[in-house]
């Protein structure tokens, strides 16, 4: 699954620069967009439960993305701070926070294992 969250973590930078050209309909930045908002904030979350199968950590994935979605749309339809953008920043930031999480307890475990002298 790590290559499935390197890919994911690459489209979010790309999804960032498509931001204003969404407004003008470009097809490329709504399906890069797309497959941020199906892929990223699954994978982020599915990661930390370290599973074994491939087939199981993808359907995961895109059923927790999907579940995201759906909390985040209804907290802002709540609230009355409805914007897709804003929609998709705060899942971008839940991604970065994520995936800053996964890489800090990496670079733990790699220092556990130095030895102390």
């Amino acid at each position: 699954m790590a290559r499935t969250t390197i890919c994911a973590l690459l489209i979010l930078p790309l999804s960032f620069l498509c931001e204003p050209l969404m407004i003008s309909g470009g097809w490329f930045c709504n399906l890069l967009l797309l497959g941020f908002l199906f892929l990223a904030p699954g994978t982020i979350v599915v990661n930390f439960l370290r599973l074994e199968e491939p087939l199981l950590e993808g359907i995961l994935a895109l059923t927790m993305s999907i579940v995201l979605m759906m909390l985040v749309t209804s907290v802002a339809l709540y609230t009355g701070h409805w914007s897709i953008m804003g929609i998709v920043n705060v899942l971008a930031c839940f991604c970065c926070v994520g995936a800053a999480i996964q890489l800090l307890s990496v670079c733990l475990r790699v220092l556990e294992r130095l030895p102390v002298s």
